[in-house]
């Protein structure tokens, strides 16, 4: 990985500086540094952003799960979770190992039959997870309507938002909360016109999700006296 760093480094310093081969050496010295010493020290280290990289894990720096949300949404969601809540949420992973620990129950719908068998291999004791192949506005979006519970928090992270986000707010309390995840990206834009058009509010949490390099949008959705007491 040092190796493609430093030699991506050296094409865009010559580039830059031309043909003077000690100022290049000179200046890839000083900017490989300083680019190594992010492994070391700083806040993608103390986020957890650089093992998760390393470990291509979806993990903090001490190595536990976390969702695959936005660091800056994560940090303001972990200190509002409750033990008596209750979460639903498209798309399963290293978050329903993260959530069953801070709530009542987690309950998951996955479309990919691989990583669902390998999700349900360590599913916690309050977690139940779906599997529903995937077809849009089919069975997989309308899992969570079939559960005859509603929700404190729901979570949109997985595939076909647009139809989950339609039938997901039929399932959600009345204090209730959505979360929807890469909310910048444009095909959902059905969705987020949807929950407007519901009177909801949004929060937008801009920033790095666990082993990307290209930052990207997590939304709270919300009304007034909510769960989140936002």
């Amino acid at each position: 990985m040092k190796k493609k760093i430093k030699q991506w480094l050296f094409e865009c310093i010559c580039f830059l500086v031309n043909d003077d081969y000690r100022l290049r050496k000179l200046v890839l010295a000083k900017v490989e540094k300083h680019l190594l010493n992010f492994t070391k020290y700083g806040y993608l280290k103390e986020i957890g952003w650089i093992k998760s990289v390393t470990e291509e894990k979806i993990i903090d720096a001490a190595g536990n799960p976390i969702p695959w949300l936005t660091y800056p949404f994560i940090r303001f969601l972990e200190n509002r979770l409750r033990q008596e809540m209750h979460i639903f949420e498209f798309g399963a992973g290293s978050s329903t190992q993260y959530f069953s620990q801070k709530v009542a129950s987690v309950t998951s719908v996955e479309h990919d039959q691989a990583w669902y068998e390998k999700v349900k291999a360590q599913l916690p004791s309050n977690a139940t997870l779906f599997f529903e192949a995937l077809e849009y506005d089919g069975a997989y979006s309308k899992t969570i309507l079939h559960q005859q519970q509603v929700y404190d928090i729901i979570i949109v992270d997985g595939r076909d938002r647009n139809n989950c986000t339609r039938h997901a707010v039929t399932a959600l309390q009345e204090n209730g909360v959505l979360i929807f995840d890469n909310s910048d990206r444009t095909q959902y834009l059905p969705a987020l016109e949807f929950l407007a058009s519901l009177g909801f509010k949004r929060l937008d949490f801009w920033g790095l999700q666990a082993g990307y390099t290209n930052t990207t949008c997590t939304s709270l959705f919300y009304k007034s006296n909510n769960c989140l007491k936002v």
